[in-house]
């Protein structure tokens, strides 16, 4: 199981967002995430089980931050080595405010974050996973506005070879 926290999606964003991911499975092979699943990992916290009761302490008090509803772009795919697709964010200076607001709250708490695998934090929606391209294509398009309004404590784990991912709690920006 993993323990992060994210943005999550109403539904029409999801559903630009799928349309944008269309693009990818007409012209790629791969497997591709859900449109459900969408979302922006805001900070991954922990593949323990143990530390779901904390974080979840820790995101009840996230109320105290006071944060906005702001605007971010979407724009273009990109990639990452080993095939992972993603859709980058632009506009997103909030984002990595959030990020770091978490982070230092939750270790404020006490809350013992895993170390990351990547270097660095890149706001990015990911499209797909093992994806090779079996056609050239155009990799920019237009900007898509999409309000966060949200930040959610998820968790995910795998039934049958498949990743379920559920909100444990979800706090509104105002």
């Amino acid at each position: 199981m993993s323990l992060y926290i994210m943005v999550d999606f109403n539904n029409e964003v999801k559903q630009k967002l799928y349309e944008k991911q269309l693009i990818l499975k007409q012209n790629c092979s791969g497997k591709f995430e859900n449109f459900s699943a969408f979302h922006i990992t805001v900070s991954f916290l922990s593949e323990e089980i143990k530390m779901q009761n904390e974080a979840l302490k820790a995101m009840q008090s996230l109320d105290k931050l006071k944060y906005k509803k702001f605007q971010i772009f979407a724009k273009d795919f990109k990639n990452f080595e080993g095939g992972i697709y993603w859709i980058g964010v632009h506009n997103c200076l909030e984002l990595y405010k959030i990020n770091y607001d978490i982070e230092k709250f939750l270790k404020q708490e006490n809350f013992n974050i895993s170390p990351s695998k990547f270097t660095g934090y890149t706001p990015h929606i990911t499209m797909g996973y093992n994806v090779e391209e079996l056609n050239e294509f155009n990799k920019a398009f237009e900007e898509t506005p999409i309000i966060i309004d949200n930040i959610c404590l998820w968790h995910s784990y795998k039934v049958n070879n498949e990743y379920i991912q559920e909100c444990l709690y979800r706090v509104n920006l105002k």
